[in-house]
């Protein structure tokens, strides 16, 4: 495998010192995420709209602290960006007639992408459904 696609989910508790989950992403960050790291257009957009959003509980950032938060934060480990280089219509390793649910697709999206890349994602989300990908689950790693 060549790394970790970090979900947008545990960057944002990264970046949260509130978050619940703080703790435990900044620990496995610290001992084995920070060893190769990945992001994607995808996740990076996220983080920031999710970070300055006037929805976000703890925070009161603007776009662009999110942005210089987020950048700090590649200059830990070995960070590489990959591009968003595959489509949900094209990928191979997408089996559409599994997507069961609207809000399954941007994890699917990024599961897929991470098996593009022979990478991991690790997420916090222990809802994330693997079956729409195919070998999903060999590169899937729930941290919660």
């Amino acid at each position: 495998m060549s790394g970790f696609l970090l979900d947008v989910n545990v960057i944002i508790a990264i970046l949260d010192p509130e978050h619940d989950l703080n703790l435990r992403a900044r620990t496995w960050f610290e001992s084995a995420g920070a060893i190769h790291w990945i992001t994607s257009p995808t996740v990076e957009n996220s983080v920031v709209r999710i970070l300055s959003g006037t929805a976000y509980p703890r925070l009161n950032w603007t776009p662009a602290m999110a942005l210089e938060s987020l950048e700090s934060l590649a200059l830990v480990g070995m960070h590489e960006f990959v591009e968003d280089s595959i489509s949900l219509l094209t990928a191979d390793n997408v089996v559409p007639s599994r997507l069961l649910s609207s809000k399954q697709v941007t994890d699917t999206y990024l599961l897929a992408l991470a098996v593009h890349h022979d990478a991991i994602l690790a997420t916090l989300d222990s809802r994330l459904s693997p079956i729409a990908v195919k070998d999903g689950r060999n590169h899937l790693l729930h941290l919660a």
